[in-house]
């Protein structure tokens, strides 16, 4: 259930509208933390009566995951990886020496 890497970004602009079900971010710190089983995850803290920001669901760009926002204000983002889907991939940001067949 522990969480297998953790990272912190600093979220300055929004570059998605909010989707139905989601609370409003205004932007900060965000901790991004990568489960083995993020279902398995969600299912806890919804059993246990906490809070879900961002609803559990698969992301184009390559996670299943959920979010939560802490009481003062940390955005919580639950996550585990999955394929990214093939209409994302156009919109990544390819590594110079990368060839567009590689993703």
């Amino acid at each position: 259930m522990y969480p297998r890497s953790a990272s912190i970004q600093v979220v300055t602009a929004r570059i998605t509208e909010p989707r139905a079900g989601s609370r409003e971010y205004a932007g900060g710190v965000t901790l991004n933390l990568r489960f083995d089983d993020v279902d398995a995850v969600y299912d806890r803290l919804k059993a246990a009566g906490i809070e879900v920001a961002e609803p559990l669901a698969d992301h184009p760009w390559g996670d299943r995951g959920f979010g939560l926002l802490d009481p003062s204000g940390l955005a919580v983002c639950c996550y585990h990886d999955i394929p990214m889907t093939d209409e994302f991939k156009p919109f990544l940001a390819l590594d110079p020496g990368q060839r567009e067949g590689e993703l």
